[in-house]
């Protein structure tokens, strides 16, 4: 095939540029209506004209083909195509359309019949077009000073396959699209029925998802938020659907929040998601949180104007929501921006002119905090809790962040992921990741030497690799879950150990054990609870979180009046509450309420309590969990009277009594478990018989400082217990 070295030139006449084609003298190629031109490694095919005047050894073509060819005077290699436009024939070609210059009045509808027709008019029979080339297009006969420029994007054959090139020919269907440059309204019989961008990226990858445990969550959220989407807009107008425009995704934190938005927006084929932090809107100028606001609407307002039902998805994402949406009339002071703001958003989301094309995703911590008006349907409808991964979600986390190590050997076959995954209970997918890169860390800190400078031991990058051990240090000294328990904390409340003397001491633990077997394995029964009443220092408190945390409950928390010195009632009342509602979020848990009489205030002279406090007690006491969460309380106090004529005894499941030690029997089991010699409790046995022992009464507390008192005195050890007992005892007959 006769190949020519040509010049880039401009067209002999602006009238040719219409043709969509390029120009030859009348002696080259004369036989061929088609040509290829190759520069470098590049090359493209046109239509081809033949033009009387056109200078030899050059090739004419407009500006849009220079720009992508090269400029005039640039040498390229030419060649002709022998093809049969009908064995090349293109079934359809979609073209999309944008104004060739900036116009900024409002335009009209455009026919694309017209188009179309003007289209095949004026541009060479049997026009060859390819994906991504560019075409100059009138709108019309009379509408010469207007210049389209379309842009091939589509070219399929009658079976449906892709052409990288076709011709156009009278059995062609074209189609018109907006380009998103240009917002066109466009009509009649050639309209592209797929002008927007499919839902769906094409490219995405739903089993690389990426978000462990979090598999239902996005279920549910693509069911409810945008499978209506996914249909064509003719139907959802025969149904009368309005599609879901907000999304509020809450939850602790570290749960998966921020990611699940993010692949959320890589799964839409929107356009670029606008991702703006709560306090970001506000600003300190009057009017500028609002309009901070409105600006990030104007795009998908200004689209869906021009466009209507053919726009593109505009995703906006909130993180921290509950910043600028707080429930309106709670902010006190300043200049009521926080109210104007709320206003503002949902005036946007379901005001007077209806905005369908934008879809908002919120995230927040603190849904409790966010103005109820919008979270009703037409605004943040779709409400979706984000919480702490179970045991498979656990798994699926912790392969995620470790598939590297993996592939790459550098995890220990000792490490069990499934077992890391069964232990690590209330972790959250932050925790979870920031586990494994505090194993990573350890085990690379084995291999650095440290000594008159810092440097790698020779075989550290061959020796390197993650074991069990590394995992099992982090667990113990660096990464604890925030809605699981500090044990150290907890063991402090019970330093001795726990001692059980007597019967009714073993009665309670029973007690005790039997709610927590029930709440552990009943599907019926969601909320158990139990008050713990006796004097002062019988071991109450003790016993309450000794059985806390032999129950193995992930969540586990004391509510106890030493950690509220100096509240006001409204702070107290506030951190009892978020007390219960962290325990919320863990599928199994456990509060000990300790010395409620000193949480609510209770002086028995007057008497005087907080009433606040109180009513927030009855009511979370009785208050029962989500669904599938469970929740134990043991609760303790000295004052039973008091409580009872208060009513808080009524709303526990169980009452159990805890008194004081008053036998000598109880007394020598308390003296056997603090390790007595036999000889001394033999000793205390029969003196206490011989004495008037039938007052003794002393709490466990007490007794265990006593003991230690007497196993450090000079004197006789025996009558020096028996001499601490006796005191303590008519001390409380006094009273």
């Amino acid at each position: 095939m006769t190949e020519h070295e040509v010049r880039v030139a401009s067209l002999p006449a602006s009238e040719l540029t219409v043709k969509n084609s390029v120009v030859v003298d009348t002696d080259t190629f004369v036989d061929f209506n088609y040509v290829k031109i190759a520069k470098g490694s590049l090359c493209w095919c046109y239509s081809l004209i033949h033009v009387e005047g056109m200078t030899a050894n050059s090739i004419g073509m407009s500006k849009l083909y220079r720009d992508a060819i090269g400029k005039e005077g640039d040498k390229v290699i030419i060649s002709p195509l022998e093809i049969d436009p009908h064995h090349l024939s293109a079934h359809i070609v979609v073209i999309t359309l944008a104004f060739r210059e900036r116009v900024d009045k409002k335009q009209p509808q455009y026919d694309t019949t017209i188009i179309r027709d003007n289209l095949l008019l004026k541009s060479a029979m049997y026009l060859m077009v390819s994906e991504r080339q560019k075409l100059v297009i009138t709108p019309g006969l009379h509408d010469k000073h207007k210049i389209f420029i379309g842009t091939v994007v589509n070219i399929g054959s009658i079976n449906g396959e892709r052409m990288e090139f076709g011709v156009i020919t009278n059995a062609t269907k074209i189609q018109f699209a907006s380009s998103d440059e240009t917002y066109l309204k466009l009509s009649g019989g050639f309209v592209c029925a797929d002008s927007a961008r499919p839902l769906i990226n094409p490219e995405w990858d739903f089993n690389s998802l990426g978000i462990g445990g979090l598999s239902k969550e996005f279920s549910d959220i693509f069911r409810r938020a945008f499978s209506s989407r996914v249909f064509p807009q003719e139907m959802i107008e025969k149904l009368g659907l309005k599609h879901v425009k907000g999304i509020l995704l809450h939850g602790p934190p570290g749960t998966g929040k921020t990611l699940m938005a993010r692949q959320i927006g890589k799964m839409l084929n929107t356009t670029t998601p606008k991702l703006v932090s709560g306090p970001e809107i506000l600003n300190k100028y009057v009017g500028e949180s609002e309009a901070a606001v409105r600006k990030l609407f104007e795009d998908a307002e200004r689209e869906q104007k021009a466009k209507g039902t053919k726009s593109n998805l505009h995703m906006i994402i909130f993180d921290e929501i509950d910043a600028i949406c707080k429930q309106r009339g709670t902010v006190v002071g300043g200049t009521g921006v926080n109210d104007s703001v709320v206003n503002q958003l949902l005036s946007k989301l379901d005001g007077v002119e209806q905005i369908n094309n934008v879809l908002v995703i919120g995230m927040t911590n603190r849904k409790d905090m966010i103005d109820e008006a919008l979270l009703r349907p037409g605004r943040l409808e779709v409400h979706m809790e984000i919480g702490l991964p179970n045991e498979e979600g656990r798994m699926e986390i912790l392969n995620i962040h470790s598939s590297k190590m993996i592939s790459n050997k550098l995890l220990a076959s000792d490490v069990d992921l499934q077992e890391i995954a069964h232990i690590t209970k209330n972790f959250s997918g932050a925790e979870l990741e920031g586990l494994i890169r505090t194993a990573q860390s350890t085990a690379m800190n084995r291999q650095i030497e440290i000594k008159d400078s810092v440097r790698l031991r020779t075989q550290a990058l061959s020796e390197l690799i993650v074991t069990k051990e590394d995992f099992a240090h982090a667990l113990e000294y660096d990464i604890r879950p925030a809605y699981g328990y500090k044990k150290e904390e907890l063991d402090h409340y019970f330093l001795q150990g726990i001692i059980p003397w007597g019967v009714e001491f073993e009665k309670c633990q029973r007690e005790i054990e039997s709610l927590t077997y029930l709440i552990k394995h009943s599907p019926d029964t969601p909320l158990a609870s139990i008050l713990v009443h006796g004097p002062d220092g019988s071991g109450k408190t003790a016993l309450a979180v000794s059985m806390a945390l032999s129950s193995l409950f992930p969540f586990v928390r004391i509510l106890s009046p030493e950690n509220m010195i100096g509240f006001t009632e409204a702070s107290k009342c506030q951190a009892i509450k978020k007390m219960f509602d962290d325990a919320y979020k863990s599928e199994l848990s456990c509060i000990v309420v300790d010395d409620i009489e000193r949480i609510i205030d209770y002086v028995c002279v007057g008497p005087r309590f907080a009433n606040n406090s109180l009513q927030t007690l009855l009511v979370l006491l009785k208050r029962f969990p989500p669904k599938r969460h469970k929740l134990l309380i043991i609760g303790t106090t000295s004052e039973r009277e008091a409580l009872t004529s208060m009513g808080i005894n009524k709303v526990f499941t169980k009452l159990c009594h805890l008194p004081a030690i008053t036998s000598t029997r109880d007394l020598c089991c308390v003296l056997e478990a603090r390790d007595i010699p036999r000889t001394v409790i033999e000793n205390v046995s029969t003196q206490a018989d011989t004495v008037n022992m039938r007052s003794m009464h002393i709490g466990i507390k007490k007794l265990l400082t006593f003991i230690d008192e007497a196993k450090h005195t000079p004197k006789n050890i025996t009558q020096t217990l028996l001499d601490l007992i006796m005191d303590e005892s008519n001390n409380f007959s006094i009273m």
